[in-house]
């Protein structure tokens, strides 16, 4: 997508505009859905915006957003008391 040079850079709005067009691109079957139904739509940590993610979440696509941690990642996850840790939850409200 090409934008002027004076755009913002790595918007919500410039990541669902890609999204629409990319998603455009897809075959659907003869029902009006997507062929293999289920889309992994993927971002490094510039699509990682509330925005982005609610409009990913809105339309039941599934997501997966990549960002680097720093060296003292291990070290600052082991200064969280154990008591405020929650479990992870699947789509369905499991425990994972």
């Amino acid at each position: 997508m090409l934008r002027p040079g004076n755009a913002g850079s790595n918007t919500a709005a410039d990541h669902i505009a890609v999204t629409r067009d990319a998603l455009r691109q897809l075959p659907f079957t003869a029902k009006g859905g997507r062929v293999g139904r289920k889309v992994l739509v993927r971002a490094d940590s510039a699509g990682g915006t509330h925005e982005f993610l609610e409009w990913l979440h809105a339309r039941k696509l599934g997501y997966s957003v990549g960002f680097t941690l720093p060296d003292d990642a291990v070290e600052r996850l082991a200064r969280i008391p154990a008591h405020v840790w929650t479990p992870a939850y699947d789509d369905e409200r499991t425990p994972a």
